[in-house]
C-alpha cells in the first residue's frame, strides 16, 4: 500500500512538471511556425532608446537602424546578443560632429525578420552595403564590436572601397567563441527542454545580472536601465525569444558557414 502510494505520489509530481513545461513552452513560443514574423510587427524595444530607430526596406528585407547627426559619416556595429542599444551613451557625442548610422543586425535588436530568415554574417554584410546605398552614403568610417567586428572584417574583403577608417574591438573568432563562460547559457537557450526555462527565468533582474555579468569586467556597471536594454530585445515576445534560439543554433553549429 505504502509503494503505491509513493507511487501516485510521484505520477502525480511528474504530470504537474510536464504540464508545467508545457504551459512554459507554449508561451516562448516553442511551436511557432518557422514564418512566423519577429519585431516587425511589434513596437520597438520599450527601453526608452529605441523609439528613435527608422525602418528602411532595402532590397534585402527592412532593418530597424538610428541615423542621427551630420559630419562625416561613422557606422557603428554593435555586438551579440545585443542591439543599437549598445552605442546608447556615446551616441550623443559622435553625433555632435559625425552622421551616425546604427543598425540592428540581423536576428537582434528591432530589425523585422521572420523565424526562417538566414541571420549570418554574410547577410549583414549584404545589408550594410544596402544601407549605405540606402542613405547615399558611399563610404564610412566603421566601428564594430564583437559580431559586429566581424561584419566589418568580412566588409573588408567583400567591399573594402566602402570603408575609410576601421577600431574593431573585442572581435569575434569563431574558432574562440563561445567562450567557456557563455556556452552554457548558450545551450540552455538553444536547448528545447531548458529554453522554456530559460526564457521565463531571464524576465527577473536577478537572473539578468547574473547572466550579463560574464560580459562586463565590473558588474557594479549593470543598471537596470542596461540590464533591459539588453534583456528585453529577446524576451518581450516568444516570436524573439525563438528568433534568439535560432541565431545562437548557428553559432553552436561548426558545420555551418556563419
Amino acid at each position: 500500500m505504502k509503494l503505491r502510494t509513493t507511487f501516485k505520489v510521484a505520477m502525480l509530481g511528474a504530470t504537474l512538471l510536464a504540464t508545467a513545461w508545457v504551459v512554459m513552452a507554449w508561451r516562448s513560443g516553442m511551436w511557432l511556425s518557422a514564418d512566423s514574423r519577429v519585431a516587425g510587427a511589434d513596437p520597438f524595444t520599450g527601453d526608452g532608446f529605441s523609439s528613435r530607430k527608422k525602418i528602411a526596406h532595402l532590397p534585402l528585407g527592412a532593418v530597424a537602424h538610428l541615423d542621427e547627426g551630420s559630419g562625416p559619416p561613422v557606422v557603428l556595429l554593435h555586438g551579440c546578443p545585443f542591439s543599437a542599444f549598445e552605442w546608447r551613451d556615446i551616441l550623443p557625442t559622435l553625433s555632435a560632429r559625425h552622421r551616425v548610422i546604427v543598425p540592428d543586425l540581423f536576428g537582434l535588436g528591432d530589425t523585422p525578420v521572420t523565424l526562417n530568415d538566414d541571420y549570418r554574417l554574410p547577410r549583414d554584410v549584404q545589408m550594410v552595403r544596402e544601407l549605405l546605398d540606402h542613405l547615399g552614403v558611399p563610404r564610412a568610417d566603421f566601428v564594430g564590436h564583437d559580431h559586429g567586428g566581424a561584419t566589418v572584417q568580412l566588409l573588408m574583403q567583400a567591399a573594402p572601397e566602402r570603408i575609410g577608417r576601421a577600431v574593431l574591438s573585442n572581435v569575434e573568432a569563431y574558432d574562440q567563441w563561445p567562450s567557456k563562460p557563455e556556452l552554457p547559457y548558450l545551450r540552455a537557450i538553444v536547448n528545447p527542454l531548458s529554453s522554456p526555462l530559460m526564457f521565463h527565468a531571464l524576465q527577473f533582474e536577478g537572473v539578468r545580472r547574473e547572466v550579463f555579468s560574464i560580459a562586463v569586467h565590473d558588474p557594479r556597471v549593470l543598471s537596470d536601465a542596461i540590464l533591459t536594454g539588453w534583456t528585453e530585445p529577446h524576451v518581450s515576445s516568444a516570436a524573439r525569444w525563438q528568433r534568439l534560439r535560432r541565431f545562437f543554433r548557428w553559432q553552436l553549429d561548426p558545420t555551418i558557414s556563419v
